[in-house]
């Protein structure tokens, strides 16, 4: 019984798992990034747009490849895969960054190169995160009718959003 409900349902639980990670490297990566660039209020603003930024260009680019895919699971678990081994490689990319750029230790970075350090350092992991949202979308029609598939989208963006608070 119960692995038929997870078979069935597995696209919830993955869309759960996706924003509760999301959500974990969001904080973690933001903290991190602060700490780094002695940030404030106005570092959180261009951490959190170019957040936002990249997630969309990697929603709409899945959107789009989507429509040639034959195997969109296949690809989903690329995509979480890339996440899983992304997340630490953009968290050391970040403690790296100031020795990387010679950059002294108590030195206060401009608002110009830390927005694009941002800007570089998370698109990455924001690209694969952005992405692999169409893809959990798309799962449920690949097992039912496109009505019944459409029908299920609504309680991804639900168990998405409580993955994300908790």
């Amino acid at each position: 019984m119960r692995k038929n409900f997870l078979r069935q349902n597995s696209h919830l639980v993955f869309s759960f798992f996706l924003g509760f990670m999301a959500t974990i490297c969001q904080v973690v990566l933001l903290r991190e990034m602060v700490t780094v660039f002695y940030g404030n209020e106005i570092a959180y603003a261009v951490m959190l747009g170019s957040w936002l930024f990249w997630t969309g260009l990697g929603s709409l680019g899945a959107s789009r490849l989507l429509k040639g895919s034959r195997d969109p699971l296949s690809t989903f678990t690329f995509l979480q895969l890339g996440i899983f081994f992304m997340a630490p490689v953009v968290l050391i990319l970040i403690r790296c960054i100031k020795p990387l750029m010679n950059i002294p230790v108590g030195q206060i970075i401009g608002i110009i190169p830390m927005s694009a350090m941002a800007f570089i350092l998370l698109a990455p992991l924001t690209l694969l995160f952005g992405a692999a949202f169409p893809f959990i979308c798309h799962l449920p029609m690949i097992s039912s009718s496109k009505e019944e598939g459409m029908a299920q989208v609504a309680p991804i963006y639900i168990w998405e959003s409580l993955g994300a608070t908790i």
